[in-house]
């Protein structure tokens, strides 16, 4: 490993000339890791609190840890796929084909007693998990969102900076910014409220959710509105295109964003033309009740799954907690021609799991 730089300030705001098409990385949320044309990197915490790569190889299907070494007990730095802390470390394998980028999310309360370890920063490493470098590092008081983006030439987040709090009511403030391979610099696109975030990427746009009145504790879901906006790095352009209820859940695929509503209907809005339209009336109604809740995945290849709990929620609304197992089943919606089947594939452990499409695989999906 080298020895961690000192903390950077990002340069001014300014527009950025994409380096091709920008790419959006799956959210943490659902994933571990990214993957190119030949494998997968993932992210795996140890028992002691450390992180290992794995590397998920397509052509033979087998997953090793991402070190050379046949004696090596991946547990200290002579590993090169060992991590003394992570908070989060997404791998972005898609960028170059012999080099794999890190992005430490960091971890403000943990930078005191754990040091430069804890901090959020951009790493780079062969595709064999050799010659790893640090790229960038920032504050002790910054932290960098799940959700990422990038093209051959940047790699763009959302970043939470947890100084002078006292001026901000106790709350971080939140940009929207880049990272440049060219320079190894950081640059601000955007001031950003705290509850936009970062959810697709197409061409040389990024598309952020904003969620309307979700700071007010006080209001209620029917108040609060998902406001969708695209921003242009290219033409430095915020544009809203749509706002839609708190129940209605959406997610970019290609230049478009899909919705899913409590009444089971499918809608879809071209982020470019803004163009709004309902798909399919009442497609998912007799897959779930309103009250029951629904969690949209990734879409692949024009296939939405869609994952519901079967929960009462005016019990929950009332304190009652379910007891037991949760029923959850799993719907593929087929955004092409509006066909549904039920999702049978899942892993069996404390319950019922149903996992997203996490890259493709050559042939295959990988999951």
């Amino acid at each position: 490993t080298t020895a961690q730089p000192p903390p950077q300030n990002p340069t001014a705001t300014a527009d950025i000339e994409p380096s091709g098409d920008i790419q959006f990385a799956i959210d943490q949320l659902w994933a571990d890791g990214s993957g190119n044309e030949n494998g997968y990197y993932r992210v795996i915490s140890t028992e002691g609190g450390a992180y290992v790569i794995y590397y998920v190889d397509y052509a033979t299907q087998v997953e090793t840890v991402l070190c050379s070494r046949l004696e090596c007990t991946h547990s200290d730095e002579t590993c090169t796929a060992w991590f003394p802390y992570g908070s989060g470390i997404l791998p972005l394998a898609g960028i170059q084909p012999d080099k794999v980028y890190l992005v430490h999310l960091g971890g403000t309360n943990d930078a005191d007693f754990l040091g430069s370890s804890a901090l959020a920063r951009v790493e780079v490493i062969n595709a064999n998990g050799s010659g790893r470098k640090t790229l960038y590092t920032f504050e002790a008081a910054e932290m960098i969102d799940t959700a990422i983006a990038y093209d051959n030439g940047h790699i763009y987040f959302v970043k939470d900076s947890y100084k002078n709090m006292e001026a901000t009511n106790g709350l971080p403030t939140r940009q929207l910014c880049v990272f440049n391979f060219a320079d190894s610099t950081v640059r601000v696109l955007q001031d950003i409220a705290l509850t936009e975030d970062l959810i697709g990427a197409y061409g040389s746009k990024l598309v952020l959710s904003n969620a309307v009145n979700s700071l007010n504790v006080m209001e209620s879901a029917e108040n609060m509105r998902y406001s969708i906006q695209t921003y242009d790095v290219e033409k430095n352009l915020k544009e809203q295109v749509l706002e839609h209820d708190f129940l209605t859940m959406g997610q970019v695929y290609q230049n478009k964003y899909y919705m899913v509503n409590p009444a089971g209907d499918v809608a879809v809005c071209d982020l470019d033309t803004h163009a709004n339209d309902v798909l399919y009336e009442n497609l998912l109604s007799s897959c779930w009740d309103q009250d029951d809740i629904f969690i949209p995945f990734v879409i692949f290849d024009d296939q939405w799954a869609i994952t519901v709990e079967y929960v009462n929620m005016e019990e929950i609304a009332q304190g009652i907690l379910p007891t037991g197992d949760i029923e959850v089943a799993q719907f593929v919606v087929n955004l092409a021609t509006g066909e549904v089947h039920e999702q049978t594939m899942h892993f069996e452990t404390l319950r019922i799991i149903y996992t997203p499409i996490l890259a493709y695989a050559g042939d295959y999906y990988l999951v």
